[in-house]
């Protein structure tokens, strides 16, 4: 027997209504990932001096860290010497290298707007082979606080680093080095403790097979509130608790440790 008109009128209202119901319910779903992404784009401006042009220049972003670990790769022409990028990083900073073939520079991504000068080395310069080395990266304090921290491990490598016993071609540093390094770093980090790059190489120590569990969750404690309750603080911190339970006899779990970033 067939469905009277009205009926089919009826049940057609209804699957139209549970459909945009649908549609609403996605989209709504898809509300917070469209603001993730959008809250971490970033565009980065390059200028530099006439030596450069028509050179690609290559731009390198890597997680190597934490749980969700990534690399990217772009390229562009160096014209009238200027270059620019623009894309996505999962995070509001991230660790970058700028590249050619002439030279590279280490830095910290920021979401939004980067500018990054590209200055002529001076001949004396003991860095003259790396043309990128007097690069500068404008108005960001996480790139302050990566720069620092860069620069402390190449001056502590240049002055005290010896070849390994095991492997010449490896340099390393005393017992004694290593702990003065250790603590400049922790040092830095609870001076800049809302610098979401202080946060970074918290993580980075973390993952180091020869590390200090409670001093890294003090300095934890003392990042600002909203780096701990970040998505990759929440991750840093679960880590560490787990850590902890670990000292008190518990099983060991395997592990892999990343390589530190610069």
């Amino acid at each position: 027997m067939g469905i009277p008109s009205g009926h089919k009128i009826t049940r057609q209202r209804r699957l139209t209504k549970i459909k945009q119901m649908k549609n609403i319910f996605l989209f709504v779903m898809l509300i917070p990932v469209l603001k993730t992404n959008s809250q971490y784009k970033f565009v980065l401006a390059g200028t530099t001096s006439g030596e450069f042009n028509n050179q690609k220049i290559v731009l390198q972003i890597r997680d190597s860290y934490s749980d969700n670990r990534y690399t990217i790769r772009d390229t562009a022409i160096i014209s009238n010497n200027k270059f620019s990028f623009s894309g996505e990083i999962n995070k509001p900073c991230e660790w970058a290298e700028v590249y050619t073939k002439s030279g590279f520079y280490y830095f910290a991504l920021d979401t939004g707007a980067n500018v990054i000068s590209i200055n002529p080395v001076p001949k004396n310069s003991p860095t003259f082979k790396n043309k990128l080395s007097n690069s500068n990266v404008r108005n960001s304090d996480n790139n302050t606080v990566y720069r620092y921290l860069y620069e402390l491990f190449s001056n502590y490598y240049l002055k005290y680093a010896k070849p390994s016993d095991e492997n010449k071609a490896i340099l390393v540093l005393d017992e004694k080095r290593k702990n003065e390094l250790y603590r400049k770093e922790m040092e830095l980090l609870q001076h800049n403790p809302a610098v979401y790059y202080s946060l970074i190489h918290l993580y980075e120590i973390f993952n180091r097979i020869n590390r200090n569990i409670p001093e890294i969750e003090s300095v934890f404690q003392k990042l600002s509130t909203g780096l701990q309750v970040s998505p990759l603080g929440t991750e840093l911190n679960m880590k560490i608790q787990e850590a902890k339970k670990l000292l008190i006899g518990q099983k060991v779990l395997s592990f892999t440790v990343p390589e530190l970033s610069g």
